[in-house]
């Protein structure tokens, strides 16, 4: 809904079509969701028969993701997504000017992905970074940054309301003058108030004199 500021994020794996991605934004656009806290992972944005979806997100406040590494359901079948395809989508968003709504991700879902296991490892986005640097000249430092500040954007969805400054009201010992919360139950005696037995009994010894006799 409108009001609803928790992000929903959806990785596409192989076989998307154009037609879930409509259907997604028109499910958001009939309960009024604010796109700005939708994020759409993996959509190959390059290819042909997405061009007319990719042109309506470029002009949305949905943000685009991209993992440097794909794999299929089973890690038996993990391949790793071609570097060409992973740079253009990102440099599609750079020509755009869409970066601010950029994401960007390693794409790691097994522990064989790690270099440890014999995978491609954490290294992998940062290592199509630097080669999408040398091919295409563009500031891969700048599009990290502004990728790490996009997520933030996106995920820091709930904020701390306000706090409301309360008056508490107050009331004094008429013996000794210490002040107590409305909340805290005294004593009472010929329309004296008292915060404790000690200082009534103290009061009737003086002979209750009245509240002025007292200042």
């Amino acid at each position: 809904s409108a009001k609803c500021k928790i992000p929903v994020i959806i990785s596409f794996g192989d076989g998307v079509i154009p037609e879930t991605v409509n259907n997604i934004l028109e499910l958001s656009e009939t309960h009024k969701a604010p796109l700005s806290r939708l994020a759409f992972y993996n959509l190959p944005i390059t290819v042909p028969d997405f061009a007319e979806i990719t042109n309506k997100l470029l002009s949305s406040d949905v943000y685009l993701g991209f993992d440097s590494l794909l794999y299929s359901q089973t890690p038996a079948e993990c391949y790793p997504q071609p570097n060409l395809t992973f740079i253009n989508m990102i440099k599609t968003l750079i020509d755009e000017g869409k970066t601010s709504k950029l994401l960007l991700a390693t794409g790691l879902s097994w522990k064989m992905n790690f270099r440890k296991y014999a995978g491609d490892g954490l290294m992998h986005l940062g290592d199509m970074l630097s080669l999408m640097e040398k091919v295409h000249g563009v500031d891969s430092k700048h599009v990290w940054e502004q990728s790490n500040k996009n997520a933030l954007a996106l995920l820091t969805y709930w904020k701390a309301p306000p706090k409301v400054e309360t008056v508490e009201r107050v009331w004094k010992c008429d013996w000794c003058k210490k002040k107590s919360p409305e909340s805290v139950e005294g004593f009472s005696k010929h329309e004296f108030q008292y915060c404790s037995i000690k200082c009534l009994s103290e009061h009737r010894k003086a002979g209750f004199p009245a509240v002025d006799e007292l200042k």
